[in-house]
């Protein structure tokens, strides 16, 4: 753990405030395996300092030994070993999870792979206990300056709550479903038992009593996994005004109330039960309220997890657990008292017969049996094999809107023509026949009210007894009207739903733009798989963040007016161009088309995102202006060298051949005065002559020597200035040429900087040698004026013209050197014919040379 490179170290190594800042600033870390802070690499400690400064769970495992840096977020995952936990080994930490950790953080150190983790499952020693505890978390390499793997940077994210939660949902959702589908079904206990194993986890021993008379007998035992010696098979279950009995559990039949008790109530030191080898702390009894009040119908009691804390959401979780136990339980009892009930009438009908034979015991019967008729609320009716009516009880003769003596010994049909073709009169048929009992619906339609009739067999014919059910044929009809408008509702609402889901995955998921859906705010809702790529990330990654975390916050608050204006009602759609920080954290370009989705209500719900990925355009638009400007700049360096030459080459042709020839003239002249002077052989005339002749030949290359320097580099600039060289060109033009050729230049001009100078020279230069080749013209007009900050250099000719074709042919490279040299110093040129003919030169260029526009661009 050494760095060639490391930094000094001192007193505030990491910046910010918090109280992990401080531990880690303040703790002497040369006491520790890592050593002293500035030995740590550059990497390590831009980790940490990151991890510090960061909301989020964060931490650095430093070393080939792993040991924990960790920021204030990430403390509470620490429990009871914060802040104990700073400066030590993971191995040391968490050697209860080590064989879970290792093969993870050795594979990112060993190939420098990243590792993600989804509620990956620790069992921790962090609070006093051993705890199920659930993370999703994420390793990345961290490389020092040597490319080497010099640490692990961790994030996490404790899921313990969400897991349990949707675990013990996950499965009190199944169990309800299997109490509703089989209520009141033979088995319900059974059911009860085989549901109970199926969660080991939160429910690691269930035992369930049911009270019979004065005691409570264990109807099954889930979970058990060895021992279980102690679990009584029944226990004593008091009456309500009863004294206490001296069990415990027992005590619950008389509060009602569930109560937490000990392991030991119950279970050995080593009993074991469930999914966990950590023996069970707690048991929670908790009584079944069913039979009325002031006396429960049994007890449930629950193992609870020793792994997970006993908080009001597991509580909640174990009683809504009883609540589906006490109705599974509710339903079998409500079908064994129908069974028994149907024995009792069945008993009943028999035990008539039977009395029927003892004539002084069947009349006291009768009394009875009449008074009992009489006076309950049920319609019964005896029939004969023929179906006449033997006798009836009041409640039937008003179900016939009769009297009773109207009704007996008639036929059944006589009296009641209606049932007719009916499943009542078939029932009554058969059984009287000698059928097995039975039991119909009948709707009565003159009073409007449904019977449920049920049909025992009997020696002289049949009994039928008919309870009016209206209330519960109303209610049920109820039920099923709502149940058809709410299934037909689901069904159109789920056929648009499934319709508009078709749609939006043909039109956004398989976009090739990219395309996203966000709230108001900024949240993201939907993103294609285009915009994932672009942003380089997963669903799950892009739906922690927004907008405003991925995009660069000075492009976010230049974009915020248009997007305002949009949400407004402003504007239809807004352009934005911002920078957004992909997940790998590289920056790009990207250019979207916004636009707003709308609620009922017409107020903005979504803002949908067309995306580009436009950072290859700002590239090259960056590099095409910087080539650009550096092109400028090497050509203005160009022509000031080429300047610089120039004026070199002019001074040595001035002043050395020029000087040379000069004293060659002198010497001829000479000469041929001196010949002229002797007397000889030759003859002076012809000897002079032909000095004459040399004299010319040295006055033309002195000439020439004149023109070449004025080419190369024009003295009036270095001696009088624009305005006389400019006049001094024109009258020279003309001598040559035979043009007439003006100049007009504005009084008071200021003289304009050299580089402004040399282009308006060279611009005027190149537009006369334009009209001597092309022009044919017989006069040149050329006018200098001040414009604000600019001198306009004009030259006018009378000549042919220049068309649009012209411009590209004749003189194209000394047009082309003109716009050259005019941009050079920030000027313009404009070149065009004159009406009726003739051609304008107009070079508008700055007074200081472009000198200032220069300075502003650098």
């Amino acid at each position: 753990m050494t760095d060639d490179h490391a930094t000094p170290s001192s007193t505030c190594a990491f910046p910010g405030a918090g109280e992990m800042v401080r531990a880690v600033n303040e703790k002497d870390w040369s006491q520790t395996i890592l050593g002293p802070l500035e030995r740590w690499p550059e990497a390590i400690r831009s980790a940490v300092r990151l991890s510090l400064a960061s909301q989020f769970q964060m931490a650095v495992l430093v070393g080939p030994d792993l040991v924990y840096v960790y920021n204030d977020q990430c403390a509470q995952i620490f429990g009871d070993k914060h802040p104990w936990a700073l400066g030590r080994p993971v191995r040391e930490v968490w050697p209860e999870a080590w064989d879970s950790l290792e093969p993870l953080l050795t594979d990112v150190l060993e190939t420098g792979r990243p590792c993600r983790r989804d509620d990956l499952l620790l069992v921790l020693h962090r609070a006093g206990f051993t705890e199920e505890c659930y993370f999703t978390v994420s390793y990345s390499a961290i490389y020092d300056a040597g490319h080497a793997i010099a640490g692990v940077l961790v994030n996490t994210i404790e899921t313990t709550q969400r897991v349990l939660a949707e675990r013990r949902q996950r499965w009190l959702g199944e169990l309800a479903i299997q109490v509703a589908q089989r209520r009141g079904a033979d088995g319900a206990l059974d059911l009860l038992r085989d549901a109970m194993a199926t969660n080991p986890f939160d429910l690691p021993l269930v035992a369930l009593y049911l009270a019979e008379g004065e005691s409570a007998r264990r109807v099954f035992c889930s979970g058990l996994r060895s021992g279980g010696a102690r679990i009584p098979t029944s226990l004593p279950w008091p009456a309500p005004g009863a004294a206490a009995p001296a069990h415990p559990f027992a005590a619950l039949a008389l509060t009602g109330a569930s109560q937490l008790f000990e392991a030991a109530a119950m279970l050995d030191e080593g009993d074991r039960c469930g999914a966990w080898d950590e023996p069970v702390r707690q048991l929670l009894a908790v009584p079944l309220a069913l039979a009325g009040p002031g006396q429960a119908r049994g007890l449930m009691v629950v193992a609870l997890n020793p792994l997970v804390r006993c908080d009001d959401n597991y509580l909640r979780f174990v009683h809504t657990t009883v609540g589906l136990v006490a109705t599974a339980i509710a339903g079998a009892d409500a079908l064994e008292a129908e069974r028994r009930r149907a024995e009792t009438l069945a008993e009943l009908d028999l035990s008539r017969s039977r009395f029927s034979a003892l004539n002084r015991e069947v009349a006291a019967i009768r009394d009875d049996l009449t008074k009992v008729i009489e006076g309950a609320s049920d319609a019964i009716v005896s029939y004969d094999h023929e179906l006449k009516i033997r006798s009836l009880n009041a409640a039937a003769a008003r179900s016939f809107d009769r009297e009773v003596h109207q009704l007996a010994g008639r036929q059944l049909l006589d009296v009641a023509p209606e049932v007719a073709g009916t499943a009542l009169l078939e029932a009554l048929r058969a059984v009287a026949a000698g059928g097995r009992p039975e039991a119909v619906e009948h709707y009565h339609p003159a009073g409007r009210r449904w019977y449920e009739v049920r049909i025992l067999p009997a020696p002289y014919g049949v009994l039928a007894f008919g309870a009016d059910i209206s209330a519960r044929k109303a209610a049920e009809q109820a039920m099923r009207d709502a149940n058809a408008i709410l299934e037909r509702r689901v069904h159109e609402r789920t056929g648009e739903l499934r319709e508009a889901h078709q749609l939006l995955a043909a039109v956004f998921d398989r976009a090739p733009g990219a395309v996203a859906i966000t709230s108001i705010e900024g949240d993201y809702l939907r993103v294609n798989q285009a915009y994932l790529a672009m942003l380089g990330c997963d669903e799950k990654w892009l739906a922690r963040r927004s907008l405003s975390q991925l995009v660069e916050p000075a492009d976010f608050d230049a974009a915020a007016p248009w997007v305002a204006r949009l949400l407004a009602g402003e504007v239809a759609s807004c352009r934005t161009e911002m920078r957004f920080r992909r997940a790998g954290g590289e920056m790009v370009w990207v250019l979207s088309f916004l636009s707003l989705i709308e609620d009922g209500d017409g107020r903005p719900r979504y803002l949908v995102h067309m995306a580009k990925d436009v950072t290859k355009r700002r590239q090259r638009e960056a590099e095409r202006r910087a080539a650009q400007e550096e092109l400028k700049s090497l050509y203005r360096r160009l022509e000031t060298v080429r300047e610089m030459e120039r004026a070199a080459l002019a001074r040595e042709v001035h002043d050395q051949l020029g000087q040379v020839l000069s004293a060659a003239k002198i010497d001829i002249r000479l000469l041929e005065d001196h010949i002229l002077a002797l007397d000889g052989d030759h003859e002076p005339e012809e000897v002079a002559r032909e000095l004459r002749g040399a004299s010319g030949t040295l006055d033309r290359a002195l000439q020439i020597v004149r023109d070449i320097a004025t080419e190369l580099r024009a003295p009036e600039l270095d001696g009088q200035g624009l305005y006389a060289a400019l006049e001094w060109h024109a009258r020279d033009f003309e001598q040559r040429t035979r043009i007439r050729t003006s100049v007009e230049v504005e009084a008071g001009l200021p003289q304009p900087a050299r580089p402004a100078a040399e282009a308006l020279l060279r611009i005027f230069q190149e537009a006369l040698t334009n009209v001597l080749r092309h022009a044919h013209a017989g006069e040149v007009r050329v006018t200098l004026e001040r414009r604000g900050q600019n001198l306009l250099l004009r030259v006018r000719d009378d000549g042919r013209g220049i068309g649009r074709g012209g411009r590209a042919r004749a003189g194209a490279l000394g047009l082309k050197g003109m716009r050259e040299r005019a941009a050079l110093v920030r000027g313009r040129l404009l070149v065009g014919p004159l009406a009726p003919r003739g051609t304008l030169v107009s070079a508008l260029v700055p007074v200081d040379g472009g000198l200032a526009g220069a300075v502003q661009d650098i």
